[in-house]
């Protein structure tokens, strides 16, 4: 299960109803970050022809682009923010302000979409660590439901992301595949679970994926276990989800330690942010934008790993009350096969005991 480079234009795309109606309004953060912004040669020769026309000019005198020796081709950056970057009021970026969004780097044109492609379809959950993404977390009303056919999201549209269409299952645990169906039931009744009940959601999911750990092929249907599980799972007498200390440093270790030397930095301020307080409604929105389009249910070792992604996502939100600092270390600067390799330890004991 890797990432494919390819571009993808599924027959379904699917959405959380909460990134439905996401529009880039060019708050610039992706061009700000001191990202480096790979351009594929064919993008460079278009974006070489705007220049020599004189249709676009840099914000700076560093070169437009760099070409690494025995890498990327680049777009220039000066003090951390793309040269193509105007942060004037009309702000924005040049290349797409005269030549449209298909000419941007295939970076550029993805972000903040983290997309996965299964059997059904591509699935996709936005980066809140995009102003104008996190801002629907606020903006939104009603339960989160997984939607398809968003205008936002065209399935003419291009998609790139990890590839499972060729794949098996996700692994319920190290030595026992889901099925499909069951997987995608899933995933469904935990968005359910974690917006409905935000502050007890990861106990209660925990009760879920416990129950679910002892399904065997041949024995009950597993959509049948895997309604069983999450009616058992909003029901049971669990308390409010309350981590200790000792358990939010350890995945903050984790998340640390996934981050290249290079980004530690960045990763060390992210996870210093303390925001004032969320509303309820906006933790339970940022976990099912965690479970939903996961893609450590698709590379790790089974259930208890996916619910160690989620976990992991809602302690950094309560250290940090920051959804987008959350995804900036979780989604961007962090290694994300460093972070299946950590969350799998999970799959050796339970994740909670189970009723």
């Amino acid at each position: 299960m890797i990432a494919d480079p390819a571009l993808r234009r599924p027959a379904a795309v699917r959405v959380l109803s909460i990134h439905a109606g996401y529009g880039c309004q060019h708050a610039g953060r992706c061009c700000t970050s001191n990202w480096p912004i790979p351009i594929e040669p064919s993008q460079e020769a278009r974006l070489d022809a705007l220049i020599a026309h004189g249709r676009i000019t840099t914000t700076s005198e560093t070169a437009a682009i760099t070409h690494i020796p025995d890498g990327p081709i680049l777009l220039g950056r000066d003090h951390g923010q793309c040269v193509f970057h105007d942060t004037h009021a009309a702000g924005g970026c040049r290349i797409q302000r005269v030549a449209g969004h298909e000419a941007l780097p295939l970076a550029c044109r993805q972000f903040p979409r983290q997309s996965v492609t299964d059997p059904r379809g591509v699935s996709v959950t936005l980066s809140h660590y995009c102003p104008t993404a996190r801002a629907l977390l606020d903006a939104v009303t009603g339960p989160v439901t997984i939607v398809d056919r968003a205008l936002a999201f065209p399935t003419h549209e291009e998609y790139v992301g990890l590839d499972a269409t060729a794949q098996l299952p996700p692994l319920l645990h190290p030595r026992c595949l889901l099925e499909w169906d069951g997987w995608w039931l899933i995933e469904a009744l935990a968005v359910q679970l974690v917006d409905a009940l935000p502050h007890s959601a990861l106990p209660r999911l925990a009760v879920a994926v416990e129950h679910l750990h002892g399904w065997r092929p041949g024995t009950a249907p597993l959509r049948d276990v895997v309604q069983r599980a999450f009616d058992l799972a909003a029901v049971s007498g669990v308390p409010d989800w309350e981590p200790d200390g000792a358990s939010l440093a350890t995945h903050v270790t984790d998340a640390r330690a996934a981050v290249p030397p290079e980004w530690q930095a960045d990763a060390e301020r992210a996870l210093a942010t303390r925001a004032p307080a969320l509303p309820d409604a906006v933790i339970g929105r940022c976990l099912a934008a965690h479970v939903f389009a996961n893609w450590a249910a698709y590379t790790g070792h089974g259930l208890r790993t996916w619910y160690r992604s989620v976990e992991a996502a809602g302690s950094l939100l309560r250290v940090t009350n920051d959804p987008g600092m959350v995804d900036l270390v979780l989604r961007h600067l962090a290694d994300s096969s460093a972070l299946i390799t950590r969350w799998s330890r999970a799959e050796r004991s339970p994740v909670i005991r189970r009723p």
